[in-house]
């Protein structure tokens, strides 16, 4: 199963995991009703697929869910094709996933790799952003759960 790393153990419901390095393969856990995905220098479209598959099997969440992805230490250089097939695979789970994925990066090709599979997630309905910090991207994340919470109109006054 490649990299994966999956469980119901606090190792992957814990958050603060940022400063720790991922050398290769896909880590993911939750933080704050956020699924936050992390990849290493090196990983597959399987090893994010199992990701994804690991955290869904071995979490109860309300769907939707915000997703994080953390690629400041991959070193990949995808194809169109390939980033196109991610976000295709993505796509297909609206129900889980979603409507806002953040992407925090740290250079400027994949910045631009980032901006294209946000493109072909983009017109599946998704609302999708580029973040230099983890932080910046998690404060994203909230304000767009906040702002579902509160419904059309802005937030409604409590009684």
């Amino acid at each position: 199963m490649g990299h994966v790393k999956r469980g119901t153990s606090d190792e992957n419901v814990s958050p603060g995991r940022f400063d720790q390095p991922v050398t290769s393969g896909v880590r993911w856990w939750l933080d704050d009703r956020v699924l936050v995905v992390r990849t290493g220098a090196r990983f597959t479209t399987q090893e994010l697929a199992e990701a994804f598959a690991a955290a869904v099997e071995a979490t109860v969440f309300d769907a939707p869910l915000p997703v994080l992805f953390d690629n400041r230490e991959s070193e990949e250089r995808a194809s169109a094709q390939e980033i196109r097939a991610r976000a295709d695979r993505m796509a297909e789970h609206p129900e889980l996933f979603g409507p806002r994925i953040a992407v925090v990066v740290s250079d400027a090709l994949h910045y631009g790799l980032a901006r294209m599979g946000g493109s072909f997630l983009d017109l599946a309905g998704f609302d999708v952003q580029v973040f230099e910090t983890p932080d910046e991207a998690m404060a994203w994340l909230r304000e767009g759960r906040a702002s579902l919470r509160a419904g059309p109109g802005g937030p409604q006054p409590q009684r």
